[in-house]
Parts: structure tokens; sequence; C-alpha cells
């Protein structure tokens, strides 16, 4: 897996997409049906297991398309989210500074 994601950009791009849905997931899990809370496992599962297995390059690309379809459906966007992160990373680097 490690190797994996050093040489396949597809492989990096997918870890990052999962991260980004898991973190989302996590935050609007209150929010969400049963239901889509396991499609959203499922399809974060079928990725991983595309990305570790060393799917060919057209699974790959599949499972990600089917896993932002699910995403989309199911899961609201943050608004502001480049407001947001630009607070985040501000507020850490005035700790850090304080430190």
């Amino acid at each position: 897996m490690i190797f994996q994601w050093f040489s396949s950009r597809a492989v990096r791009h997918a870890n990052a997409a999962c991260r980004h849905v898991r973190r989302m997931l996590n935050h609007q899990r209150d929010l969400l049906s049963p239901k889509a809370i396991q499609e959203l496992t499922e399809a974060l599962q079928d990725v991983r297991g595309a990305a570790a297995g060393g799917a060919s390059t057209e699974a790959l690309p599949k499972k990600m398309e089917d896993l932002d379809k699910v995403a989309n459906k199911w899961l609201t966007p943050y608004p502001h989210a480049t407001w947001r992160e630009n607070v985040e990373v501000i507020l850490v680097a005035v700790v850090v500074a304080v430190g």
C-alpha cells in the first residue's frame, strides 16, 4: 500500500477523497439516516479496497466516481469552506507562535 501511494497519483487522490468523505461523514453522522451511513461506509470501503488491492486503472476511478455520487447524494457541503480552513490555519499559526 505504501509503495502504491508513492508510485500512483490515483491512489493518493483516492486516499485524500476517502479522508475527506470520512471526515464529513463523522461530522454529519447525527444528521444522517442509517441507510445513508451504510451507503457511505460501503462506498468508502470499496474505494479503499480498490486502492489497497492495486486495482486496474479503470476500476479505481470508477469506484471514486461512485463514492462521489454517494457523497453528493447524502452529505451537505460546508458553507464558506475556504474561509473556515483559512481561519483554522491562522489560529494554529498563532498558537504555535505564542507557544
